[in-house]
């Protein structure tokens, strides 16, 4: 069972490496996009949580791993018009548009307890980690405090979910859709090929 746990732990940890993903070849593809940004301002408000399932081969491996259908998580910043996230990199803001643009599927999530004092109090709190390290130990249960991986960050930042529930070791990407409530699901993309 422990080699079990350290494989799809490995394999989380790999999930939020930044890799380029191919541009969509097609128009309508960008179009698609560009409504799914739009739907994401109109309903998205910063400190809400993006959780996606990638492009990338790690990406669909963690997924399968984690039995969900996602494989990174992220905090909105939607007055930036970007995101905050953890990847091999370390933290770091990316361009909303860049991160639609490497996704196939976006869940947008409502943190429990939200209010804008807390979403602002989360940002606050990504902006503060930009630049730290990425966790490759955390992904495996080892935590270290100044470092972190995709959703061991988006929980963190706010804080009173760490407080008032049992967090498990290694919090997957889909884990995190239970920290609050679904705002708006991306339709499945179709890829031609």
């Amino acid at each position: 069972m422990k080699t079990i746990t350290l494989f799809c732990s490995l394999l989380i940890l790999f999930s939020c490496s930044n890799t380029i993903v191919k541009k969509p070849k097609s128009e309508a593809a960008l179009e698609e996009e560009k409504s799914f940004k739009k739907e994401i301002i109109a309903l998205g408000k910063d400190g809400y949580f993006l959780v996606a399932r990638g492009y990338k081969f790690n990406d669909h491996l963690v997924s399968t791993a984690t039995i969900s259908e996602y494989s990174h998580a992220v905090i909105l910043d939607v007055t930036n018009d970007n995101i905050i996230e953890a990847t091999a990199e370390g933290v770091h803001p990316l361009a909303l548009d860049s991160f639609i643009h490497k996704s196939f599927k976006i869940t947008m999530v409502k943190p429990s307890g939200y209010s804008p004092e807390r979403a602002e109090d989360a940002l606050q709190c990504c902006s503060d980690k930009l630049g730290k390290p990425y966790d490759f130990t955390g992904t495996v249960g080892i935590d270290r405090t100044e470092k972190f991986y995709c959703s061991e960050l988006v929980v963190e930042c706010y804080q009173h979910l760490v407080d008032s529930i049992k967090l498990p070791h290694v919090i997957t990407p889909g884990k995190v859709l239970e920290y609050g409530e679904t705002i708006y699901i991306t339709p499945d993309r179709i890829i031609k090929k």
